[in-house]
């Protein structure tokens, strides 16, 4: 588990990024976002090949387009993209990182939950569990509501005439049930174990390693 000086550093590293961008940046306002121009891979590829010409043509340009400030402007986009890729790669790896605890965790409460409600709980704590049972409860409902909808569509389709023998996927789909919790691995004693987050022997995620 990270220390409290591990956090501190992480956001004493977080407040230097901010302090850093801050002057490279300019925040835009949600209607000054819906006023710009829809840009996408067309537009940017046009773009780039408009800086191209006017980096050795400049003077075929009008002068009143300012063909300099806009070589200027595409250059300082291509030095914050570069940056940008670099804080997606890491927003990638704290979040692959909670995936991994969340599952460590997920898996605990599922076996746990099925211990507690075959016979593990001790007599007159049922209130303890009772948040847990609840929300299990709206789990499997909006399963069945789910799968309900899903066997309808298909009916749907194959009414009309529209279905070609696949299946939607859902219909057919296992319901959740904490008895499933013996099927559960922690990534730990899997493959699947993250390179950003090394795992213990206990089956958690060993974020100190």
């Amino acid at each position: 588990m990270p220390t409290t000086e591990q956090w501190h550093t992480a956001d004493t590293a977080i407040t230097a990024l901010r302090a850093a961008f801050a002057p490279l940046l300019q925040p835009l306002t949600e209607s000054e976002r819906r006023e710009l121009l829809r840009v996408g891979v067309f537009s940017e590829a046009f773009t780039a090949d408009y800086a191209a010409l006017i980096a050795t043509e400049s003077d075929l340009v009008p002068a009143t387009l300012r063909p300099a400030d806009t070589a200027r402007d595409w250059q300082t986009r291509a030095e914050l993209e570069e940056r940008r890729q670099a804080l997606l790669t890491l927003v990638q790896q704290i979040a692959d990182t909670m995936a991994a605890l969340q599952n460590d965790c997920y898996a605990s409460a599922l076996i746990a939950y099925r211990f507690l409600t075959q016979g593990g709980l001790p007599p007159g704590q049922d209130a303890a569990v009772e948040p847990l049972r609840e929300h299990w409860a709206r789990r499997q409902e909006r399963y069945n509501q789910t799968r309900a909808a899903n066997l309808a569509l298909e009916a749907a389709k194959q009414v009309s005439g529209g279905s070609s023998g696949g299946s939607t996927g859902g219909g057919n789909a296992a319901a959740p049930t904490p008895n499933a919790a013996t099927a559960v691995t922690p990534m730990s004693a899997t493959n699947g174990a993250s390179a950003t987050a090394p795992r213990n022997g206990n089956g958690t995620t060993d974020l100190a390693a």
